[in-house]
């Protein structure tokens, strides 16, 4: 017996529930590799709290008034809107970036997460507190 063909059936001599369970794995397959190449979750709003969640998410928060900015996600790119005001940015996720204009200002940020970029203009003074790993705060 050929060792290529062990155990080989033709789409012809296959079960409809084989032909089924070889479709459902595939398709699981390309939302895993859609997931991994492509990003998923979002930016969502509810009362003050804007939260970034998911991986590879490409968002520009732009909000009126006093809010705060939670980043849970995971190589997220994020960039506040000219003239925002946040109360309180938190970064608990992991390799996100995360870009503040001249005009806008930050009263605090935290840092739980790991291996986060923030890129401020220069002379930005902001609070800067955390507990994570290998975050940074850089100067444009």
């Amino acid at each position: 017996m050929n060792p290529l063909h062990l155990n080989h059936a033709s789409p012809a001599t296959q079960s409809p529930q084989s032909r089924r369970t070889a479709l459902t794995l595939l398709m699981a397959l390309g939302s895993a590799v859609t997931l991994a190449l492509g990003g998923c979750g979002g930016t969502s709003s509810s009362g003050s709290l804007t939260e970034v969640d998911g991986v590879r998410v490409k968002s520009t928060i732009d909000r009126p008034g006093l809010y705060d900015v939670d980043i849970n996600g995971i190589d997220c790119d994020v960039t506040i809107g000219e003239g925002n005001t946040i109360q309180r940015l938190l970064i608990t996720g992991v390799g996100n970036t995360v870009r503040i204009p001249a005009s806008a200002k930050v009263e605090r940020i935290e840092f739980t997460g790991s291996k986060n970029t923030v890129f401020v203009p220069k002379g930005f003074k902001t609070q800067v507190d955390g507990v994570g790993s290998n975050n940074h705060i850089k100067e444009l």
